[in-house]
């Protein structure tokens, strides 16, 4: 019995041994996939790659896995957070650098886009006054009865013919898309914040 013990024992601490290496060898091929993976991509994109780069390497060990750790590769949808779980960790030790670059990375990008996209506004309202200098500027009463001005400084998303048909809009409800920035005023000698126009759209 003793004996047969033993045995058992050996046969655990060799099947452990496989199942660490195997381990091991996804998480080296997941870490030179990770370490391609573009600087110019968005969070989405970076975080879809991420687990494509996991899921690739983890396909020829799917029947490893299934009989060790009861991740069905076929059934990815329903076993992906568990099999990013356990590779993780190994990420942690095979390749820590680049998991800090590729978490970081993330990080900044979504940081960078909750910062444009939280300078970004939606104002409705009527068109009272469309002046004509060096730029189009519209002046909008909103919901409020407050006068403000917007201005179009460069390529706006619409629907409308606005190079053509900017000064029918006098009088006309519409909406608004604006981010608000800073530029130096000549006039005035300071800089001072100006709406300026990304979208607009016509109520119908």
């Amino acid at each position: 019995m003793r004996k047969s013990i033993i045995v058992s024992l050996l046969i655990s601490l060799s099947l452990m041994g496989f199942s660490q290496k195997y381990l091991n060898k996804i998480a080296e091929e997941s870490c030179s996939c990770l370490e391609g993976i573009s600087d110019t991509s968005n969070p989405s994109q970076i975080n879809m790659e991420m687990g494509l780069c996991i899921i690739d390497a983890s396909m020829p060990y799917k029947k490893q896995l299934l009989k060790d750790y009861g991740i069905d590769m076929d059934l990815i949808d329903q076993y992906g957070e568990k099999l990013g779980r356990l590779v993780g960790v190994k990420l942690a030790s095979v390749c820590p650098n680049t998991l800090v670059k590729v978490t970081r990375l993330t990080q900044s990008k979504e940081q960078t886009q909750e910062e444009v996209y939280s300078n970004v506004q939606i104002v409705s309202g009527r068109i009272t006054k469309i002046e004509q200098d060096q730029f189009v500027v519209f002046s909008l009463k909103d919901e409020m009865n407050k006068i403000s001005k917007y201005y179009w400084l460069y390529g706006i998303e619409s629907d409308y013919d606005l190079v053509s048909n900017f000064t029918d809009l006098l009088n006309n409800e519409v909406s608004i898309t604006y981010e608000t920035l800073e530029f130096f005023d000549p006039k005035i000698e300071v800089y001072r914040q100006f709406k300026v126009i990304k979208e607009l759209s016509v109520e119908e």
